[in-house]
């Protein structure tokens, strides 16, 4: 069968990928770049240590024997950036390493290159209209901007070596181990503490992590042609609200939701400088994913009740110990 390169392997994505490649009966060769990040990695996964991810020589040695590469690595959005030039600290690791990868398979027998892009690529979103593969692409931050140019260089990449790409975008992806926004949402929902989003009426898409890494390994079991774009999410989209409300309920806290009105919300975070961070939680962001559901035959195997609860079973686990 298949052996899988998983690049990030050890990465809140990677490691499940891992798992739902093995359980799939997939050989996987994970890449990490050290033995401290290696010990994360599932049983039965073939570790390969690479020093320096943006050389070409060391993945033209880790390419030996892979037929298929899943590319997970990727700078996602920092909460607290301290690097003096983040555009290019984006750049270095989605789309420099992206290159290096892409380079080394030129000279490998590969049959099928996977990108993990995201749905920023396309944009933030704003009203309740789905994004689909033929929404117009307009990326706001370096996060966005950067995956769109690794997208772009695949598509020229698999034009000329006539190996099939899929390119997938997922929304916000949570779960156990889940960090950045999210895990701000469980502690505040372990605390039992009200946010004032009761009067909000927006839709987000989410997607749990092992759907995402079922959808990743589905992608795999189809040969298609050329270079080809996916968004991947669960149904149906949620709002803030009731997303928050089966945090408190899985924790076992009270209501925890204040009616207040929107536009107030809106204005004091303009004030406050936090427009960002406000419209991440009160505005809509809806990804369609027709096109992958249709052409896979994927549906995804967790219903977000379950993925809230192991999610939820996960961090009161990880702060009780």
């Amino acid at each position: 069968m298949t052996k899988v390169l998983v690049t990030g392997a050890n990465g809140f994505v990677g490691r499940r990928m891992c798992q739902a490649l093995l359980s799939a009966g997939y050989p996987v060769k994970g890449a990490v770049r050290s033995e401290f990040a290696a010990k994360d990695l599932p049983a039965g996964t073939e570790t390969v240590f690479i020093s320096n991810l943006h050389s070409e020589e060391q993945w033209r040695d880790t390419l030996q024997d892979v037929t298929s590469v899943v590319h997970l690595i990727g700078r996602t959005h920092v909460l607290k950036e301290s690097s003096p030039d983040p555009e290019e600290e984006y750049r270095s690791v989605n789309v420099w390493i992206t290159y290096a990868l892409l380079n080394a398979i030129d000279e490998r027998p590969v049959e099928k290159f996977i990108f993990m892009s995201s749905i920023k690529a396309v944009g933030e979103g704003g009203d309740k209209t789905p994004y689909t593969e033929n929404t117009p692409t307009n990326p706001e931050d370096y996060y966005g901007k950067t995956k769109l140019e690794a997208e772009q260089y695949i598509s020229t990449w698999s034009e000329r070596t006539g190996i099939p790409s899929v390119i997938l975008r997922p929304p916000l992806v949570y779960g156990p181990g889940v960090k950045g926004n999210f895990l701000r949402l469980l502690k505040l929902a372990r605390k039992g503490f009200p946010l004032p989003v009761g009067s909000i009426h927006n839709l987000r898409s989410l997607i749990y992590v092992d759907n995402l890494a079922d959808a990743l390994t589905k992608a795999l079991s189809k040969q298609l042609e050329g270079c080809d774009v996916f968004h991947i999410a669960d149904e149906p989209p949620l709002s803030t609200p009731l997303l928050y409300r089966e945090l408190l309920k899985n924790f076992g806290k009270g209501a925890g939701l204040l009616p207040f009105p929107e536009s107030l919300l809106r204005n004091a975070a303009k004030v406050a400088g936090k427009e960002q961070d406000y419209e991440k939680i009160a505005g809509s962001l809806v990804v369609s994913s027709e096109k992958f559901r249709d052409t896979f035959g994927w549906k995804e195997p967790f219903s977000f009740e379950s993925g809230i609860r192991k999610t939820c079973e996960w961090y009161r686990t990880k702060n009780d110990q």
